[in-house]
């Protein structure tokens, strides 16, 4: 097997051992130095509200201490791993690139993770806009959660062009509303709760604009787990 980041054909993928015990086989997409390279957010050091990675346990980080003084509402967001160099490289080769085979390299633990951390009934994944669809040829969302049971509750406004890749932090925190509820799920989603899905959690501007169109539709309770932070 190849390591679908390097390239390398190495023997990292099981242990001997493995072979011979009645256990099924370890799967892995990657080797295990690249895998060494992506960082999980400890569950003790983090921010209670965002999750983002903090050098000691603390109640909130700034960035929502501060928001907290504008938003009636709170959404927990638990990320499991930090945005470092890795995460950026792997970013820029699934999403921007378009390498749609490098969903396999998350998969599985991404999927584990939504699966075991917050209490929901509906998930939600951040949608992209038909013309980003068009031209990357996919949603890296729904990529990282195809064998989840999902709802595409959210579209993105016709005439909301620029992507917050294309943003920086300012204009990202000041970004309009981008979201309408699909006329289907305006009934269905009343009274749930709702669990967003996003790659990544940069400002926290994307996930509050879609939980403030959720509840605005009666949906009970938001939370939010993105790949990473």
């Amino acid at each position: 097997m190849k390591c679908l980041l390097c390239d390398k054909i190495n023997d990292d993928f099981f242990e001997l051992q493995e072979l011979f015990s009645l256990k099924p086989l370890r799967e892995s997409s990657i080797c295990q130095d690249c895998e060494n390279q992506f960082l999980p957010i400890s569950p003790i050091c983090c921010c209670g509200q965002c999750g983002r990675s903090l050098q000691k346990p603390e109640r909130y980080c700034g960035d929502c201490i501060r928001r907290n003084k504008i938003e009636n509402f709170v959404v927990v967001n638990r990320s499991l791993y930090k945005y470092n160099s890795a995460m950026k490289n792997f970013m820029k080769r699934y999403k921007f690139l378009g390498d749609f085979r490098l969903r396999k390299v998350f998969l599985k633990k991404f999927q584990t993770y939504i699966k075991n951390k917050i209490d929901h009934e509906i998930i939600v994944p951040i949608p992209v806009s038909n013309e980003t669809y068009k031209s990357r040829g996919f949603n890296q969302v729904t990529g990282l959660i195809q064998d989840l049971n999902y709802q595409n509750v959210l579209r993105i406004k016709h005439d909301f062009k620029k992507s917050q890749s294309e943003k920086n932090r300012n204009q990202r925190i000041q970004t309009s509303q981008p979201f309408i509820i699909e006329d289907q799920f305006q009934q269905a989603i009343n009274g749930k709760k709702v669990l967003l899905i996003d790659d990544v959690y940069t400002t926290g501007t994307t996930i509050y604009h879609a939980a403030r169109v959720l509840k605005a539709a009666g949906v009970l309770k938001v939370a939010s787990i993105t790949l990473a932070r």
